[in-house]
């Protein structure tokens, strides 16, 4: 992965301080 393409989208928003929840719910909730 290129450091940038990250870095872009935590100016963007995309990620950032709630990434870790979103992906608890994701696990949570992704159909198996």
């Amino acid at each position: 992965m290129e450091p940038g393409f990250w870095h872009d989208k935590w100016d963007a928003k995309h990620l950032g301080f709630h990434l870790g929840e979103v992906n608890a719910l994701l696990i949570k909730y992704w159909p198996e």
